[in-house]
């Protein structure tokens, strides 16, 4: 009886524990539905989804950016916790591919640590998008932003790169993740590099070497020396655990 609940204790906990996400959630700027170009931004309300490293909750009030029928980011729970790590580890002269709705740049100016911001960016509209949708000139730190319209893929900076946030897919878990992170770092050479969807591609990577879960800090570290990329969290011996429950949250939400 008393080892029956124990059990059902640690069961518990461990659905409490799936609850929480593991890092601080991202501030959300206040936004208006809005339409330019192929662009929109519309508000949808009442929705439970899955979150990254969390279980099913509120994703409301929720606000989706499309272009056409491809949807590019929301701020859903999977969203949200998914970039969260990327702000925390945001500091000197950071850089963020792929602007998407503003959010991480929101959160990643507000930081002492952070002295200057550039964003890199394809589509013009989306930028003009973001100036109609949030009105981001009176964010705090805007004034460290420097916005350049150029392709992730080939853009070089004209001076030394301490952070480095790559979000240019539509879709986690992105076939390309690899090659296209691989492809930047070899242009930007930042000191510290995450990828947004990297804990998907780190258990990919464990399967095709062969190796049985749980994952481990030192599989990770293999993970970063292989790719070339100096990945964020590679000292952190929680993290390969939460990349194996962004897998499993990321597999049942597609």
């Amino acid at each position: 009886m008393e080892e029956k609940l124990r059990e059902l204790i640690a069961i518990a906990e461990e659905l409490q524990q799936l609850q929480i996400s593991p890092y601080p959630l991202l501030k959300i700027p206040e936004y208006q539905e809005r339409r330019h170009g192929q662009w929109v931004l519309e508000r949808q309300d009442g929705i439970l989804m899955r979150g990254y490293f969390t279980f099913l909750q509120s994703a409301s009030p929720n606000y989706v950016l499309r272009k056409g029928e491809t949807v590019w980011m929301s701020l859903t729970p999977m969203e949200l916790e998914s970039q969260a790590h990327h702000a925390i580890a945001a500091c000197g002269h950071t850089v963020i591919m792929g602007l998407g709705m503003g959010l991480l740049l929101y959160n990643v100016i507000q930081k002492d640590s952070v002295r200057q911001v550039t964003v890199v960016e394809r589509d013009p509209e989306i930028v003009e998008l973001l100036y109609q949708i949030a009105n981001p000139k009176s964010w705090t730190g805007w004034d460290k932003v420097k916005i350049v319209i150029a392709d992730a893929l080939n853009w070089k900076p004209d001076e030394p790169v301490d952070f480095l946030s790559v979000d240019i897919w539509s879709k986690l878990g992105d076939m390309n993740l690899r090659s296209d992170g691989q492809r930047i770092q070899n242009h930007v050479q930042s000191q510290q590099v995450a990828l947004w969807g990297q804990e998907l591609d780190f258990i990919s990577f464990l399967s095709e070497e062969g190796y049985e879960p749980p994952p481990t800090l030192k599989q990770y570290q293999e993970y970063i020396k292989t790719i070339e990329i100096p990945l964020i969290e590679s000292q952190n011996p929680n993290y390969p655990g939460y990349c194996l429950q962004a897998t499993s949250q990321a597999m049942e939400y597609n």
